[in-house]
């Protein structure tokens, strides 16, 4: 079992790495993505979601680089899920959506919560989706398991706490959740002069540290339960470790 999850491990970090270096070509799409002309609630703006226009196009347009669709298979192996059937899910982020499905396919309810609502209309067959700025209309204590992959590394830390808080509200007692975000090893000198950096000035990428998101966890009335190591990958010198969380309400 363990080799299989390293193998999966490693496979996903070359297909990252990939992503990394492929990245280069794609910058000249980040201002476009940026600059698109797609509303959004001015009530909700102060928390992040001024993102939407970008990512509304990258998933309009199926953009490879952004939406990278990891397969069900390596989203448990990364998170080390348990098994999972007749629970309420929740996942943030939904990508291409086939973990939704999945989860779906496996005898369990499924809520769908993305930023763009053209991801969600890939799963509202399966789902009942919400878009991000929507998340107080789902009930307190309703979800037994929360999964959020490859979505808090985009996202700054009003919109962190704002997820938060929301997770933990409707939790059930004994709910979890489950997220993964970047730690960056590199220093930021290498990281200003990598392909990665026009990225993260635009704001699409953002690096955490284990204190910030103990910290993060905690304001947002949170409890870490355990954090994993989900594996590094680099390109061109920068190397970033993914670590896996889980935690659940106070």
């Amino acid at each position: 079992m363990k080799t299989e999850h390293d193998k999966l491990l490693r496979e996903y970090g070359e297909r990252r790495a990939s992503a990394v270096h492929k990245m280069q070509a794609a910058l000249s799409e980040v201002d476009e993505l940026q600059h698109s002309d797609v509303a959004f609630p001015q009530e909700t703006a102060g928390v992040g979601f001024g993102m939407r226009g970008f990512w509304e196009t990258a998933h309009e347009k199926t953009h490879t680089l952004w939406l990278t669709g990891s397969t069900p298979k390596k989203v448990y192996a990364i998170h080390q899920m348990p098994p999972l059937k007749n629970k309420v899910i929740m996942e943030i982020g939904i990508g291409t959506g086939d973990s939704v499905r999945y989860l779906k396919n496996h005898g369990n309810d499924m809520i769908a919560v993305d930023i763009a609502n053209a991801a969600l209309k890939r799963v509202e067959d399966v789902a009942v989706v919400c878009r991000t700025d929507n998340l107080p209309t789902i009930p307190d204590d309703s979800v037994d398991f929360v999964l959020c992959h490859l979505v808090v590394q985009h996202c700054a830390p009003d919109m962190v706490r704002y997820m938060f808080r929301e997770v933990f509200r409707v939790l059930k007692p004994e709910g979890v959740f489950s997220f993964q975000y970047a730690v960056l090893e590199s220093s930021q000198e290498v990281l200003e002069e990598s392909p990665l950096w026009p990225t993260v000035v635009a704001g699409q990428h953002h690096f955490y540290t284990r204190p910030r998101i103990a910290t993060l966890i905690e304001e947002a009335g949170g409890v870490l339960l355990e954090e994993l190591d989900g594996g590094l990958y680099g390109k061109q010198g920068v190397n970033i470790r993914w670590r896996i969380v889980r935690s659940r309400g106070a």
